[in-house]
């Protein structure tokens, strides 16, 4: 494979992770209730949080999805999350 095929499979994978990310978008609209589960660094346990989703975003091929909780504390997630909708 030489560099103008790596470049152009580059190019595709990075097309397909903005389609991927505006489908990720379109289900986790702003105020979208979910719930996450995640690990206490310091407990050890894990974790379940109600939260509202602000905004996805994908910016140097992360992804983030900021969310709130009830009581204004902002948190960031990225593809390792244990997220679900809570519908």
């Amino acid at each position: 494979m030489n560099i103008q095929d790596r470049l152009q499979l580059l190019y595709t994978l990075e097309q397909a992770a903005y389609e991927l990310v505006q489908k990720i978008s379109d289900e986790l609209p702003k105020g979208t209730k979910v719930r996450v589960r995640e690990m206490n660094y310091f407990s050890g346990k894990i974790e379940e949080h109600v939260l509202t989703v602000n905004k996805v975003t994908y910016y140097e091929s992360e992804l983030s999805i900021q969310c709130e909780s009830d009581d204004g504390l902002i948190s960031y997630y990225g593809t390792d999350v244990d997220i679900e909708v809570i519908k």
